[in-house]
């Protein structure tokens, strides 16, 4: 097992430093610009005592843009997948696996899954030292469940360029979501719009993986083939 991890780990490598994409760095900037400005205009159409509001609101414009970059994460993952069907490994069913997950956590933000969870656990089991809601452990455990996966199937991650750079931003934002969201008591109009704001950029940064991939492969397909 051990062994086949390292030879695919390897081989990806090999293909990475073969796999050309198309320059991205001004359509993601242009993108993140967007984006600021999107949640700005939320901040100045709240009313000058709410400026958090549509940051808070559930089903409000916020959260609609951070289940439309999951929704993309989702397709774009499906994508991939279709790519890799003449594949035999099991490396390529990472990419069901992330269709799968991100399709949950774009009903997740629409039908709020995790608190639905917290509302029920809270007074049933009460709340571990450490933690405020049992919403925010499930949150955390979202995360940890996704870097499991990514370690088991890190070959795939490393074939194509520019994906891991990209999920790492994601989790950099979901990090910083997590932390303000687990550690501001009461909250306030400010920590939910840094909370909120970098829960958009981590769905977003995600998507921007996705899409991303879905470019390597098509660029990898038309590699000489070795095998």
């Amino acid at each position: 097992m051990i062994h086949m991890f390292r030879r695919e780990f390897n081989e990806a490598l090999a293909q990475r430093a073969h796999v050309t994409l198309p320059e991205l760095k001004k359509p993601i900037a242009f993108l993140a610009i967007g984006t600021l400005i999107y949640l700005s205009i939320a901040v100045m159409i709240a009313p000058e005592d709410q400026k958090g509001r549509y940051f808070i609101q559930e089903g409000g414009m916020v959260t609609t843009l951070s289940a439309i970059f999951l929704a993309l994460a989702s397709i774009f993952s499906g994508v991939c997948f279709n790519l890799s069907r003449t594949r035999t490994d099991l490396f390529r069913y990472f990419w069901l696996l992330t269709t799968m997950g991100f399709a949950f956590l774009f009903l997740d933000e629409l039908l709020r899954f995790h608190e639905m969870t917290g509302r029920y656990l809270d007074p049933a089991v009460g709340v571990p030292e450490g933690f405020r809601r049992w919403d925010d452990i499930v949150v955390i455990l979202y995360g940890v469940v996704a870097l499991f996966i990514m370690a088991g199937f890190l070959p795939e991650l490393f074939r194509y360029p520019r994906v891991v750079e990209m999920m790492g931003m994601a989790f950099l934002f979901y990090f910083i979501h997590t932390l303000v969201d687990s550690t501001q008591e009461p909250r306030t109009d400010l920590s939910a719009i840094i909370e909120e704001s970098a829960k958009v950029f981590c769905a977003e940064y995600l998507a921007i993986s996705m899409f991303v991939a879905s470019l390597g492969m098509k660029a990898a397909a038309k590699l000489p083939q070795e095998k």
